[in-house]
């Protein structure tokens, strides 16, 4: 049987009745592949747009990428004054009004001059009598001193004043310290100004302060040195 020609194979049959009523039309059944393919549509545009950018002329060019430029400037202009407002503060937080306070230690002179009496090294002098200030810096709050000593074991001080309650109204006390040396080695080596007392002093809140304390003269300084190699028998040359 001889194969059908393309053109034949595309028509369709027809099956016309005896009296012309009945006509039947049916076409060639298409392979699975043939089905898919012959539903393919294909969409076909002009030429491509020229994007927006290419179309302006140069001098627009210029302007735009000017106003780029501005408005990144500003966005990072401000992003960075953002960050410094937000960034942690490196300055010391105030402390509360209360905290601020301060106390001072100053020796006005010697209430007694005392002759040691020790041989052999021995301590056997009477305590040397020193008067002396506690001065408040006139802050909120008020300022109790529990404690005026030596570290080191060298000094032995007593104040039978204490403790003191300092404050606005009440910004000064006078006390009186009785010094006695504690160890002759460290006593006997000590340097008031560069190795001044120390002061214990708390506040409303219950904070333990300790601060350096004993301002004196000249005068006072060798009192207290001539006094330690006097009471520990080593009296100084002639």
């Amino acid at each position: 049987m001889a194969a059908e020609s393309p053109e034949r194979a595309a028509e369709p049959e027809s099956l016309t009745g005896s009296g012309g009523a009945l006509r039947v039309s049916s076409y060639p059944m298409e392979a699975p592949g043939q089905q898919w393919e012959s539903q393919r549509e294909t969409l076909q545009g002009g030429t491509p747009r020229t994007p927006l950018f290419a179309r302006l002329t140069l001098a627009w060019r210029y302007r735009y990428v000017i106003a780029m430029a501005l408005v990144l400037g500003v966005v990072t202009g401000g992003g960075a004054v953002w960050w410094w407002k937000d960034r942690p503060s490196d300055q010391p937080r105030s402390r509360p009004a209360v905290a601020e306070n301060s106390v001072r230690l100053v020796l006005s002179g010697v209430a007694a001059r005392t002759r040691s009496n020790a041989e052999n090294g021995t301590i056997g002098a009477r305590p040397l009598s020193v008067d002396g200030v506690l001065l408040h810096s006139r802050g909120a709050g008020t300022a109790t001193v529990t404690r005026i000593h030596r570290p080191g074991g060298g000094l032995v001080i007593r104040v039978r004043a204490l403790p003191v309650a300092l404050s606005v109204s009440h910004s000064f006390e006078r006390v009186r310290l009785q010094i006695t040396p504690g160890d002759c080695a460290l006593a006997t080596q000590w340097t008031p100004s560069a190795q001044p007392f120390l002061l214990t002093w708390q506040d409303d809140r219950g904070d333990v302060h300790v601060e350096l304390a004993g301002d004196h003269d000249a005068p006072m300084e060798l009192s207290l040195i001539r006094y330690m190699d006097a009471a520990c028998g080593n009296p100084p040359a002639q």
